[in-house]
């Protein structure tokens, strides 16, 4: 991971690897995906423009635990310990490697962490709150609210969302 992150950035001529560089590079080409109660079409990737074969950065071999690594470091940078600029965090692969060969890791620690920092900046910001502008997964404080506070945020029907879907399904309009 760590090569094909440096190996990214100097092809991009960055400091930094976005999300959607991270995604072309590993997942280009046709996507199967279907959302609840549609059936599964193929698409073609519409992200960054496409780069020719020849200029493309070259690919290491990548194995199936290397790829899946790859998929939960893009989860990580992005709905668990997110940062400004939709930055790849070379911080994550160490733990993505770790969850890709199986290995449990509880992640609330690391959230809660992040949830206290980003209110606590909201919370003391000299000006006004509104005016903060904290990076935080602010998904989970949503979710919470939603179900300790029943009639703060409506729920979609249980028919619409089968129960052995995730919590945070419901809210998020999926």
């Amino acid at each position: 991971m760590l090569r094909t992150h440096a190996e990214l950035c100097r092809f991009h001529k960055s400091n930094h690897v976005y999300w959607n560089w991270w995604l072309d590079h590993f997942y280009r080409g046709e996507v199967t995906y279907g959302a609840f109660g549609e059936e599964s079409e193929k698409r073609t990737f519409s992200g960054p423009p496409q780069i020719s074969q020849r200029d493309r950065p070259s690919t290491l071999s990548i194995t199936n635990i290397g790829e899946l690594t790859a998929f939960l470091t893009f989860c990580l940078s992005r709905f668990v310990l997110p940062y400004q600029n939709e930055v790849i965090r070379p911080e994550t692969f160490v733990m993505a490697s770790i969850m890709a060969n199986g290995r449990k890791i509880s992640l609330a620690p690391t959230v809660l962490g992040y949830i206290y920092h980003g209110l606590g900046q909201v919370a003391s910001h000299r000006d006004h709150p509104g005016q903060a502008n904290p990076c935080f997964p602010i998904h989970y404080v949503v979710g919470w609210l939603a179900e300790t506070f029943p009639g703060l945020y409506s729920q979609r029907p249980d028919s619409e969302c089968p129960a052995t879907y995730p919590a945070l399904i419901r809210y998020a309009g999926m």
